[in-house]
């Protein structure tokens, strides 16, 4: 339940000022409030590719508080849909 898991994330970054991690083994991201969240990894494990470590791998592994100075234009919120298409 993606809504829940927005307000969830909102709620612990808020309330206990602690870190938040989105992690999914999806090639995609659905709708996130990414202002609840301070890191987000998405991609499976593929074995051959390897893991974050390995410069081959296929997941990715951003903090979003880059993410928002990269994209600053946005005032309010940074909403961001990431799609990543398998060949």
């Amino acid at each position: 339940d993606r809504p829940f898991l927005n307000y969830l994330a909102k709620f612990i970054k808020n309330e206990y000022d602690l870190k938040v991690g989105y992690y999914s083994g999806l090639n995609h991201l659905d709708y996130l409030d990414l202002n609840n969240f301070d890191y987000v990894k998405i991609g499976p494990y593929i074995e051959e590719l390897g893991g974050l470590n390995n410069p081959n791998t296929n997941q990715i592994l951003f903090e979003v508080n880059r993410l928002n100075k990269l994209f600053n234009t946005f005032e309010h919120s940074l909403t961001l849909i990431l799609i990543f298409f398998d060949n």
